[in-house]
């Protein structure tokens, strides 16, 4: 039985559920793992920062847990607990940032993914690249980047009035 109490809390088992699990009282239970030497606080200080950091890179859970030597669950419930959010995949926060000013096809080359993945980004965070202000802001982009409004014209596939248009348009880039 104390080998099971032990198993269970080293997958990431909390005290109620393994109680449940095996149909033994909580006492027993802790007084198990302080025999076991396993009732040392997991996250300390030091590791709850690393935690952070990994969450704040992107990392996925999976990937923390390897690199912590943890389970996913100890992760995920550590997250929970202290109010750590999963940052966006570095792929992602870069298809996002590059969304507004280039098509699906110009980011797919730039990042080197494929043209449907950027899209499935896209429309999964709600980027909306057809709109006018998305024009605007790229037609300005380009314009500033020493580009000819007749390539530009070439760019968004609009013509030179309207060009002239969004150039006009003042935004905040």
């Amino acid at each position: 039985m104390k080998d099971k109490i032990i198993a269970l809390r080293k997958r990431g088992f909390k005290y109620d559920n393994i109680c449940e699990t095996l149909n033994v009282s909580k006492m027993y239970v802790a007084k198990v793992l302080k025999e076991s030497g396993m009732t040392s606080n997991l996250w300390t200080k030091e590791r709850l920062q690393k935690l952070e950091e990994l969450c704040d890179a992107g990392y996925s859970n999976a990937e923390i847990a390897i690199k912590l030597s943890v389970t996913r669950d100890q992760v995920r419930n550590a997250k929970s607990k202290h109010g750590f959010k999963q940052a966006l995949p570095k792929f992602k926060r870069d298809i996002l940032e590059l969304a507004n000013i280039y098509s699906s096809e110009e980011t797919a080359k730039i990042l080197k993914l494929h043209r449907r993945t950027v899209q499935a980004v896209r429309t999964a965070y709600g980027v909306n690249h057809n709109n006018r202000y998305y024009m605007i802001q790229r037609a300005h982009k380009l314009y500033n980047q020493g580009v000819s409004i007749d390539d530009i014209c070439k760019a968004l596939n609009k013509k030179y009035q309207t060009v002239e248009d969004y150039l006009c348009t003042s935004i905040n880039i």
